[in-house]
Order: C-alpha cells, then structure tokens, then sequence
C-alpha cells in the first residue's frame, strides 16, 4: 500500500446569530493570515436562497444556513435585501504535512482499518490543534466584526432576562424595600445589515 502526502487543511462551521447582510455578499470569503496559519472566512452562496420568495420564506426555519429578512418587489419579481446568515464556514491551512495510505483518499472518513493506532492519535492530536486555532480566529474574526458594524450582538446569545416577567427593580440598601420597578418593556432590534 502506497502512501501519499497530504497537505491538511480543515473545516469548522460556526453559529452567527443576528448577522445580517446585503445580498451582494453572499457566497464572498475573507482570506487573511493569523498567527503562522491562513485563514478563509466563507458566506454561503445565494444558490442556498429559495428561487421564488415566498412570504413562507421569510425567516425560514433553523436548519437554512440562510433566512431572507426582507425583500423589495421590483415588476412584479420580489427581490431580497437583507439576508440573515446562521452559520459560516472557516477553512483553517497550517501548512502541515501528513504521510497516509493513498486509499484514505477515496473511503469515507475515518477508515479505522488503514490507519494505524498511533497514527490516529497523531490526526487527533492535529484535529484538536487546528479546532483550538479555529476557535481564537473565529473569535478574533467576530469581534472586528461586530466592531466594525456596529452591532455587539452577532454570533451571541440572546439575552432572556425579561421572559421571567420581571423588570427591574431599584431597592434601599439598608431594608432591600423595592421603592421603584420597571414596566414591562419589549426590546425591537433592527439591525444594519452588513
């Protein structure tokens, strides 16, 4: 059995909660290095966008890696403007190296039966490096980001503080005695899109 050399690169998606943009970017990477490795930051494409819009389009479900937010008809055709991207797609390449039998190219992932028991420690080992790497790029990638737009709330949780159906209260120190409360408020977000 023959080995080849394999230049590894690897792929992580992330979760973008509220990021929207304009159509126009879609299927569009940035491309940077950071630290020793390259970076490729990915939009899905519009081939993932629905071919009619449909009101029932519009903030799909969960599992679209994209939802229309809104859209403009234009004779008679609607067309999109602002999208809302769920995930991205980031291409990690630390210029690695690895020697492995040809056939790991055209099996499945994980061909146990190839693959030495030592060796597979060593692609864990690898895995584990370029997942951690991954997670700072990400990280640092959405902070410009958000710094960027204008919007702090891409890719975070959503704050659930009011569902408990308490507001906020001012209190005395000294007896805890609630003096002042909230109303009840509902908080709108109209982002930018990107």
């Amino acid at each position: 059995m023959d080995n080849s050399q394999i230049n590894i690169i690897s792929l992580h998606r992330y979760l973008t909660r509220d990021l929207t943009v304009v159509p126009e970017l879609l299927g569009l990477s940035h491309e940077f290095t950071f630290s020793s490795g390259q970076v490729k930051i990915e939009l899905s494409s519009s081939d993932n966008l629905p071919k009619e819009i449909t009101d029932a389009h519009i903030m799909e479900s969960d599992d679209s890696l994209l939802a229309i937010k809104s859209y403009r008809e234009e004779d008679g055709s609607k067309l999109p403007l602002e999208v809302s991207v769920k995930s991205v797609d980031v291409h990690i390449d630390l210029g690695e190296v690895i020697a492995l039998p040809d056939e790991v190219l055209a099996r499945q992932a994980n061909p146990v039966d190839l693959i030495s028991k030592s060796q597979r420690t060593h692609l864990d080992r690898i895995m584990n490096s370029y997942a951690r790497f991954a997670d700072d790029t990400f990280d640092r990638w959405i902070k410009i980001l958000r710094w960027k737009s204008g919007n702090g709330s891409i890719a975070r949780p959503e704050i659930h503080g009011l569902d408990s159906g308490w507001g906020t209260h001012l209190l005395d120190r000294a007896t805890k005695h609630r003096f002042w409360r909230s109303g009840i408020t509902l908080n709108i977000y109209l982002g930018i899109p990107v």
